[in-house]
């Protein structure tokens, strides 16, 4: 019983980030993908929590569907290597390389953002690996027409 109530006082339930998907812009990448173009995703992620939240990996699906109704996907990984701080709103941009379109694009995004909790207690469980907490996070727009990146 003593082991419990030290478990229970020290372990709180955390409110996961929200995540709202606000966009999605054009940028270049290098030689080294010829015939691509990079779509940076933007999300906007706020921490209600009063204390920061360290994110660890976002995993993510991303899907296009040209004029043709021609839809492709791709899977991907990022790590963000940012914290959020206690009650505040960030931005930040999530890469997405796709072959360059013709015209613009619908999209969407699917994944699930991994992050440590706040606590002590969190940090032991998370480093233990027995509590990793993750959020959902989804979005689609369309894009604008690639210019020369």
């Amino acid at each position: 019983m003593t082991l419990l109530s030290i478990t229970a006082s020290g372990c709180r339930f955390d409110t996961p980030p929200a995540i709202n998907v606000s966009g999605a812009r054009w940028a270049a990448v290098n030689d080294s993908e010829p015939g691509h173009l990079q779509l940076l995703v933007g999300l906007e992620l706020e921490n209600v929590e009063d204390e920061p939240i360290q994110l660890e990996e976002f995993e993510y699906t991303f899907v296009t569907t040209d004029d043709d109704g021609q839809r492709r996907s791709w899977s991907a990984a990022w790590l963000p290597l940012r914290t959020i701080p206690a009650e505040t709103k960030i931005t930040i941009e999530i890469p997405a390389v796709v072959p360059r379109p013709d015209a613009s694009v619908d999209w969407e995004i699917r994944g699930d953002l991994s992050y440590k909790a706040p606590g002590r207690w969190a940090q032991i469980l998370f480093d233990s690996g027995l509590r990793t907490p993750s959020t959902g996070f989804s979005g689609q727009g369309q894009s604008s027409e690639p210019m020369d990146q």
